[in-house]
């Protein structure tokens, strides 16, 4: 047991001088070189002022509160919709989440001025009046579900989109959508040919005009939420049904 102890220790010593050996041999030569002309010029000066006194080492100072994340990185160039270098990223996204209720608020708004004038033109039409009231109507009601199944698949955080893609069920209903939208008012501007007054005629053209530009618009977001790379989105997209 004794021999196996000292053979042990004997082997430990071997390998710290060879890791000692190999650590001083890594130092280039110059180094070492500069390294001894040095240690004989400190042991001078020690040797005539051994009491000298050291000057205390300043320490840095200490960095202040940060400035306001409005403040941070503005420049003057930058347009005023960009938001600020150093804003916090629970803010970046609550600004995205006003901006897309605002833009949904406004393109409501447009698609009900749109109806409510088609509407009143109906009015006013005697043969085809019941036909543009029940596609104005529709128009309406299409846009909420479509702008509607679009604000849900927005929900849907990055981490979860980068694993399983988007929400391809609630964009599917939002295409549907417009899918059925457009072939209305495919219909209503083919009745324009039977429009009895010509100011009517120019009003409906104008409202059509309208509808398909929101449509077109709602149908630009949907693209948007469906480009990105996802692991599993393939699988994600056959049991949605997406097309």
């Amino acid at each position: 047991m004794k021999q196996l102890i000292i053979f042990g220790l004997i082997i430990f010593l071997s390998l710290a001088f060879t890791i000692n050996a190999l650590a001083v041999e890594e130092i280039p030569q110059p180094v070492r070189a500069q390294k001894r002309a040095l240690e004989p010029a400190a042991a001078n000066v020690v040797a005539e002022d051994p009491i000298a006194e050291t000057e205390p080492i300043s320490s840095p100072p200490l960095p202040g509160p940060p400035p306001p994340a409005s403040t941070l990185y503005m420049d003057e160039d930058m347009p005023a919709d960009t938001p600020a270098v150093g804003v916090k990223k629970g803010e970046v996204k609550s600004q995205a989440k006003s901006e897309n209720k605002r833009k949904g608020q406004t393109q409501r708004s447009r698609v009900a001025n749109a109806v409510q004038k088609l509407l009143d033109a109906a009015d006013r039409e005697g043969g085809i009046g019941k036909q543009v009231r029940v596609i104005a109507q529709n128009q309406n009601k299409r846009q909420e579900r479509a702008e509607a199944a679009l604000s849900e698949a927005k929900k849907r955080g990055g981490f979860m989109k980068f694993i399983i893609g988007p929400n391809y069920k609630q964009l599917e209903k939002a295409k549907a959508e417009l899918q059925a939208q457009n072939q209305e008012l495919g219909q209503l501007r083919g009745l324009l040919d039977q429009v009895s007054g010509a100011s009517d005629e120019a009003a409906i053209a104008e409202q059509i005009a309208v509808l398909e530009q929101v449509k077109n618009e709602v149908a630009a977001e949907v693209g948007r939420e469906i480009r990105g790379f996802s692991l599993f989105g393939w699988l994600n997209k056959i049991m949605s049904g997406y097309k």
